[in-house]
């Protein structure tokens, strides 16, 4: 006996989907139509999820800590993540902890770099919010390092909703002095460093890593960052090194 197209259902009911049977007394198959908009959403979703993946990949994103409110920690040039493992601790008990490696450093995905995207500090704003975004993170406590805290003002601009909290360790908004602006370097002293970095790139990490971290007395902390400074690819070092102190 056939059943008439979309009326029967065990019990009496009629099916949720709307279809129609076809076929014999003995074999009946359901053909399910699916409105373009359920199928717009699936295939949405799932191509969210993949971007979200990638993004994760990309920038070596971890996340940890017992809190829901995030900390966002940034590292500045020529570092990676690894340079907070002393930091978060302090952190872990309260807050969610979200540690990442810009593109470029640390064990992100070098294969995502663009010399056109990171050609200027917008292009690590961007990934900062794609991060942001990809785990949906709201009322941000944001910690950059350095030239991070510009890359968090960038992308804070953008999006203020999400900011709850900038906290700037060494910040500055410009390196070069420009008339009475002090921001701590002639022109000519960051072309000397780049002239540097283009002819000797090793000799110009064990040169600089010390005078940064100026702590003579713990000579391994120099040598961390000059390990940091040569494990970066002497290219994306430089084209960060432009983004930072010609911004």
């Amino acid at each position: 006996m056939r059943q008439r197209a979309g009326r029967f259902s065990p019990g009496g009911h009629r099916p949720a989907a709307q279809g129609k049977f076809v076929g014999g007394p003995t074999r009946s198959t359901l053909r399910l139509r699916v409105s373009p908009t359920v199928a717009v959403s699936i295939f949405s979703t799932k191509y969210q999820r993949h971007m979200s993946s990638d993004i994760i990949k990309r920038n070596n994103v971890k996340t940890f800590g017992k809190g829901t409110q995030p900390m966002v920690f940034a590292h500045g040039f020529g570092c990676d993540q690894n340079m907070w493992r002393f930091v978060t601790k302090a952190f872990e008990d309260e807050y969610r902890v979200i540690l990442f490696d810009y593109v470029g450093s640390g064990q992100s995905d070098l294969s995502a770099y663009d010399p056109d995207r990171y050609s200027t500090l917008q292009g690590y704003a961007d990934d900062l919010l794609d991060i942001i975004r990809s785990l949906d993170l709201r009322q941000i406590i944001f910690v950059g390092h350095s030239v991070s805290c510009m890359v968090g003002v960038l992308a804070a601009n953008e999006e203020p909703e999400r900011f709850e909290n900038l906290i700037m360790i060494g910040p500055s908004p410009r390196y070069i002095n420009d008339g009475a602006y002090v921001g701590g370097f002639e022109k000519k002293d960051i072309d000397g460093l780049f002239e540097m970095m283009d002819r000797n790139f090793i000799g110009w990490a064990n040169f600089l890593a010390p005078a940064i971290i100026k702590n003579p007395d713990r000579p391994e902390l120099g040598a961390e960052l000059t390990e940091s400074f040569c494990s970066t690819d002497p290219v994306i070092a430089r084209k960060f090194a432009e983004a930072t102190f010609l911004a």
